[in-house]
């Protein structure tokens, strides 16, 4: 056989040796896509090694990329496996990230669902410590644990089968922020952004031509957007979700939800900072003050009108040794309406006149008394001096 020959049979059995090896070695995509940890959204053991890590990794893209596979669709729909894949493999592929999460795993139970918000548990940490110790920090298990301490694991639910979305059955009156968007209080992150699609489609003017019938004031829409925006958030989710543990609800009360969650939002960013984070104590706060300041105003409303009558001061009316009312000058007489429509102001005008008039009469009274005192004392006559006497009576021998 010429070399030629030989060379070109030998390279094509190392070809396919290689191939047959690889297609032995390459087992196929077995990840989950409520997977309790991160290894089983990659479908891979916790003990697999790097390169089986990366196979699966490109098992999971080859199956669940659109780009690399058209029927990806039908296995993800909303393409939220392929996202918690990808975040899946970057924190495994990392040697000191995968360590720390192996220790974190050795003192947690997980569940089924919870890998997706390991992801998410883990990025938080990442970025706190980068926020502490600068861009290149490197996380650590005291990372990892003291985020663990203040997130809340939301129990998932079991996928449903992607049929379709389901019609919205939420009510503009409802008891909590799950009802206005119709949603069950356990639903993942996932049912809670399909419950808000389907109600812009029913209730959004621009989605759908005939939502003035269901909303004709738009506040329904209002209420769905507002309560999208606390449930979307899983912090602000967790403390409203910790403050309905011991609340009563009531047809009606989400909407009060909705201004105690906003009002203790802004509290807590105006007292403790703009990166304040809300907490059920915050809720109730606002609860509370909202409720005092509805109990004022009823009494408010509900305390009798107290109508203030202007009383006009009557002058004296017994008898005076004053002129007679109809002799009082003209120029001080005040002319106006009725006593019973006249004003307080008028009244004490008058006293004071009055008395004015009393003064001016008991002095013209004081002098006729002194002149007619003089009068009566010169009309009587005078008693006899001692001379007069003497000289009028004779001595008592003479007249006998």
């Amino acid at each position: 056989m010429k070399p030629e020959i030989q060379k070109f049979a030998a390279v094509a059995i190392a070809v396919f040796f290689q191939l047959h090896v690889v297609s032995v070695d390459a087992a196929p995509f077995r990840g989950e896509a409520d997977g309790a940890t991160l290894y089983q959204l990659v479908g891979v053991a916790s003990t697999a090694s790097a390169e089986r890590i990366d196979e699966a990794y490109e098992a999971g893209l080859a199956k669940l990329d659109p780009s690399q596979n058209p029927e990806a669709g039908s296995l993800d729909p909303d393409g939220s496996w392929l996202k918690n894949l990808k975040g899946s493999y970057a924190i495994l592929s990392s040697t000191q990230k995968r360590s720390v999460y192996d220790g974190f795993l050795a003192q947690h139970a997980a569940k089924a669902g919870y890998g997706a918000q390991h992801i998410k548990l883990l990025e938080r940490a990442l970025r706190l410590a980068r926020r502490q110790r600068g861009e290149q920090a490197r996380l650590t298990a005291a990372d990892l644990e003291s985020t663990a301490s203040k997130f809340v694991f939301i129990d998932p639910v079991v996928r449903r089968t992607r049929s379709g979305p389901p019609p919205f059955q939420g009510k503009p009156g409802g008891s909590t922020l799950y009802a206005i968007l119709g949603i069950s209080a356990t639903a993942d992150a996932e049912r809670i952004e399909e419950g808000y699609e389907v109600a812009l489609n029913k209730l959004a003017p621009k989605r759908n031509p005939n939502a003035k019938e269901n909303d004709p004031d738009g506040s329904y829409l209002k209420s769905v957007k507002r309560a999208y925006a606390i449930l979307s958030k899983l912090q602000k989710r967790a403390a409203y979700d910790n403050f309905l543990v011991e609340q009563t609800t009531k047809p009606g009360a989400g909407l009060q939800h909705l201004d105690w969650v906003e009002t203790g939002m802004r509290n807590a960013r105006r007292s403790r900072g703009s990166r304040a984070r809300l907490t059920a104590v915050d809720i109730d706060a606002a609860r509370e003050k909202s409720r005092q300041k509805k109990k004022v105003k009823m009494e408010r409303a509900l305390k009798p009108q107290v109508q203030m009558e202007l009383v006009p001061i009557v002058p004296p009316t017994g008898p005076t040794n004053t002129v007679d009312q109809t002799e009082v000058p003209k120029q001080i007489a005040v002319s106006g309406p009725t006593p019973d429509q006249t004003s307080q102001d008028t009244w004490r005008l008058r006293c004071r006149l009055g008395l004015k008039e009393l003064g001016a009469a008991a002095a013209v009274g004081v002098a006729a008394g002194a002149a007619g005192q003089t009068i009566i004392q010169n009309a009587l006559p005078s008693a006899p001096s001692q001379t007069t006497k003497s000289a009028e009576v004779p001595p008592p021998g003479e007249l006998e």
